[in-house]
């Protein structure tokens, strides 16, 4: 198996890989970004002075954090995973090399990904929390 076929390999399956996890954070944004339009939209509802109101702009607060870490969690993944295929493309000396070899010092770049699985747990604890506080909200208040 010669560099470019690897290369093409590794690239199609960090694509399909991508695309399959963009899917899932995709709907979590859909769903983040609705919270947040919907309580903003029917905060009239709830009459005039709400009870505990703060628990509302925290909920706000947290799906906010929640929908910026995404966008950058996905952002800095991509990037870890093209940097390292283009260094791994040309790391290649024999283009015969074994395809095992090859994948074990295929490792993501740490600059990125450190930060990227940070923003991983922000995203996750900022979003569970934002839909219990807007929840917890709407019982208060119903």
């Amino acid at each position: 198996m010669d560099t470019n076929t690897i290369y093409t390999i590794l690239n199609e399956a960090r694509r399909t890989v991508l695309n399959q996890k963009d899917g899932l954070y995709n709907v979590i944004l859909t769903i983040s970004g609705g919270a947040l339009i919907l309580s903003i939209t029917f905060l009239e509802r709830f009459g005039i002075n709400p009870k505990h109101l703060w628990v509302l702009k925290d909920s706000w607060i947290f799906l906010v954090v929640g929908i910026i870490s995404n966008i950058l969690m996905r952002y800095l993944f991509n990037e870890a995973s093209i940097v390292d295929l283009n260094k791994q493309h040309f790391k290649l000396e024999n283009p015969n090399q074994p395809i095992d070899e090859f994948f074990k010092k295929f490792k993501p770049e740490q600059k990125f990904i450190i930060p990227a699985l940070f923003l991983f747990w922000v995203f996750w604890l900022s979003f569970i929390g934002g839909i219990i506080l807007l929840l917890i909200f709407s019982f208060i208040n119903t």
